[in-house]
């Protein structure tokens, strides 16, 4: 790796990042989240649903377009195409293997196509109840929030192509001429189009979805931030000028999806954008360990779990959950539709915790977090679910006990009933008494989430191990004065001596214990 440029402002204790610049790192660790443009949707080569949150629950049946799968594929790439499909193929160390049909849609016909028409919804309505009701017990959203509506708004919203492995082809927002966002879009559809025909997409999400241990929202953050690393790596290659007309146009188009997104729940902009958001950092920690094969390998191997989201480097890292918690008298069980339907995630609890009780102990808690499970269920006519969390260590259960007695106390219908050996909770739809989080507090959870996440991609990006890249940046987070800065959009460019000081500290504390910072 090129050695960084540039005058060292500080050091972490571990090493001098400081405030360089590095073309091969992708990013400074003072990243600052924004809402990313999605050029291919939260779900773009996989099935449309309503967000998942607690079971895989919406619109599962849905069928946003002709799902059969295409037996022929024309013989040349759209001469626009070739081009980008060529320096894809480069950039991400495989060869395509046949062209694939790009499709220019009317703006009408291609919201069409990524949204569900009221037809469908109506046919999916009982599936769409259930799972408003388990986001509302889980306190992320409030009485007055239509899911599918929200979904459908975000889905169209800034989404300006998208793959679809069954049909095997691309379709494009509008038949106009090229602009540089249209060709950096189609380089990152197109990534999607090698990682189908050389490690099929389908099977990879079916694999995921009955995996014990992992998440196909994990799995999905994979494919969409390598997606994203070649689309950053092709937008790299252009001109300064056509460079600067990207950030134009985009900026744009943001802008654009966040007016007609205004009223939609912060929790469901965060559900969507989360690949896009915690993906790249993690492909970059693979990139830095083993450049495209390591990439190639995370994607074919077993399925991570949402702990990526908070750890780039946990990979490998998903654990057995402890078992699925029993029902009792008078509760019966909601069938799963595939096995990680009886997973409690990690992300999830995350969001949950930091909606409802203060940020630093949220973020703490996922990070005592080692696995969990959960079953749903229903109790005469109301849906509920009840889970079991265990911590990394007897300490770390401990403090997620504490965590879950504070949220049942802000939440209607929902109660601790055990904290012998693994936190046992559960909660049921308030209905009309849910309250939506309020917006800035659920941007604000994913803004110290993915900042952190960034630090440690960069730090192991300056070749420091792992485990205590991502000890530093827990630390160090954990300071009030960081983290304030973090959440005002700091770029910390000049630090001040405390943090100065605090980064050293870091370093030091975490060199003599890896797990500095954890509960013990």
């Amino acid at each position: 790796m090129p050695k960084p440029t540039g005058p060292i402002t500080f050091e972490y204790g571990v090493g001098t990042v400081g405030h360089q610049h590095c073309e091969a790192c992708g990013t400074r660790w003072r990243y600052v989240w924004h809402k990313p443009s999605r050029g291919a949707g939260a779900r773009s080569w996989a099935t449309i649903v309503v967000v998942v949150l607690l079971i895989i629950a919406v619109i599962g049946a849905v069928v946003l377009w002709q799902r059969s799968r295409a037996d022929s594929h024309p013989a040349a790439w759209d001469p626009k195409v070739a081009p980008i499909a060529a320096e894809v193929a480069a950039l991400r160390g495989l060869s395509f293997e046949h062209p694939v049909t790009v499709n220019y849609l009317p703006v009408a016909a291609f919201n069409k196509k990524v949204t569900s028409t009221p037809e469908e919804l109506k046919k999916a309505s009982v599936e769409i109840s259930q799972a408003t009701a388990l986001m509302r017990a889980a306190g992320l959203i409030g009485a007055e929030v239509n899911l599918a509506d929200a979904v459908n708004t975000a889905q169209a919203a800034d989404t300006i192509a998208f793959y679809d492995p069954d049909s095997k082809q691309i379709f494009v927002r509008g038949a106009g001429p090229f602009t540089v966002e249209t060709r950096v879009t189609l380089a990152h559809e197109l990534t999607h189009v090698l990682q189908d025909q050389h490690f099929d997409l389908p099977k990879l999400q079916k694999r995921a979805a009955d995996s014990d241990t992992g998440s196909s929202d994990a799995l999905t953050a994979l494919v969409e931030g390598d997606a994203t690393r070649v689309e950053q790596q092709y937008l790299s290659r252009q001109s300064a000028a056509e460079q600067r007309n990207y950030v134009k146009l985009s900026l744009a188009t943001a802008g654009d999806a966040n007016k007609a997104t205004t009223a939609l729940p912060a929790i469901v902009d965060t559900y969507f954008n989360a690949p896009y958001v915690y993906g790249p950092q993690v492909i970059g920690v693979l990139e830095a360990r083993g450049g495209n094969a390591a990439v190639n390998a995370a994607l074919t191997g077993a399925t991570p779990s949402t702990r990526i989201y908070l750890d780039p480097t946990a990979v490998n890292d998903a654990a057995q959950p402890p078992p699925v918690p029993a029902l009792k008298t008078g509760e019966e069980k909601v069938e799963s539709t595939s096995k990680n339907d009886d997973e409690f995630d990690n992300f999830t609890l995350y969001l949950m915790l930091a909606s409802r009780i203060d940020l630093p102990s949220a973020l703490r808690a996922a990070d005592s977090y080692k696995a969990g499970s959960e079953v749903v269920y229903t109790r005469g006519t109301n849906t509920c679910f009840r889970a079991a969390i265990t911590g990394v260590s007897p300490a770390a259960t401990a403090y997620l006990a504490s965590a879950m007695q504070r949220w049942v106390r802000t939440v209607p219908a929902a109660k601790v009933d055990s904290t012998k050996g693994a936190v046992v909770f559960h909660s049921c739809d308030p209905r009309r008494t849910a309250v939506t989080p309020d917006n800035t507090t659920i941007v604000n959870a994913t803004r110290l989430a993915a900042n952190r996440e960034a630090l440690v991609a960069t730090l192991v990006k300056q070749h420091v191990p792992s485990r205590l890249a991502v000890c530093v940046s827990r630390v160090l987070t954990q300071q009030p004065d960081v983290r304030n800065a973090i959440l005002a959009g700091d770029a910390l460019a000049t630090p001040s001596p405390q943090i100065l000081s605090e980064t050293a500290t870091a370093g030091t504390a975490c060199r003599a214990n890896p797990l500095a910072g954890l509960p013990r």
